[in-house]
C-alpha cells in the first residue's frame, strides 16, 4: 500500500526539471514516522530513486538538456573549458542548470563556474605533460582556460585528490584514473 502510494506520487511529479519530492515531505504525506521507513520502501522499489533528499522516478523521460541550455551544452561539447561568464549564467534557469549538473552533462565547480562533465578528466591528462609541479599559470595555459576557471578546477582536483598544492602554491599531479 504505502509502496504504491509513494510511487504514485513520484509519478506526479512531471517536471522534467525536477530534483525529486523532499524525504521530509514524503514522510508527512504517507504518515511515516521514521524517515528509515521511507527509505526502506524507496530500497525495495526499483522505480524510485533517492538522491540528495529526495526521491525521483528511476527512469527519467526528462530531455537529456532543457533547451535554453543547449547552446552552452553545445559550446561546451566543443571546448569543454568554455565556461559562461557570471552574466550568461545569471540568464539562465538555475534550475536548468542544477538539473544538468544532475544528468551529468555539466560540472559546476562553484562560483558560477559550469564547464563540461569530463572537464577535470580533460585536465588531468593535459596536467600530466607539464613539468611537475606546476604552477597555476603554467596549467592556464596548458588547458587554455581563464584564470576563474582554472582556479576552481584545480581546487576540485584537490578535493579529488587528484592534485596536491604544495606549500609554494604549486601543485603536483598525484593521481591517475584509468
Amino acid at each position: 500500500e504505502a509502496c504504491s502510494r509513494l510511487h504514485d506520487l513520484v509519478a506526479a511529479d512531471t517536471d522534467p526539471l525536477s530534483r525529486g519530492l523532499p524525504v521530509g515531505a514524503l514522510c508527512r504525506t504517507l504518515e511515516l514516522p521514521d524517515p528509515e521507513l521511507l527509505l526502506g520502501l524507496v530500497a525495495d522499489d526499483p522505480r524510485v530513486v533517492l538522491a540528495d533528499g529526495h526521491v525521483r522516478a528511476a527512469v527519467s523521460t526528462a530531455p537529456v538538456v532543457a533547451p535554453q541550455l543547449q547552446a552552452l551544452v553545445d559550446r561546451l561539447t566543443a571546448d569543454p573549458l568554455a565556461a559562461p561568464d557570471l552574466e550568461e549564467v545569471r540568464r539562465l534557469d538555475p534550475a536548468a542548470l542544477a538539473h544538468a549538473v544532475r544528468i551529468g552533462v555539466l560540472r559546476h565547480l562553484g562560483g558560477g563556474v559550469y564547464v563540461a562533465a569530463h572537464a577535470p578528466e580533460l585536465a588531468q591528462a593535459r596536467l600530466a605533460a607539464l613539468p611537475q609541479p606546476f604552477t597555476v599559470s603554467a596549467a592556464r595555459q596548458a588547458l587554455g582556460s581563464s584564470r576563474r576557471v582554472v582556479v576552481p578546477l584545480l581546487e576540485h582536483l584537490d578535493a579529488a585528490r587528484i592534485t596536491r598544492r604544495l606549500d609554494d602554491g604549486t601543485r603536483l599531479l598525484v593521481a591517475s584514473r584509468g
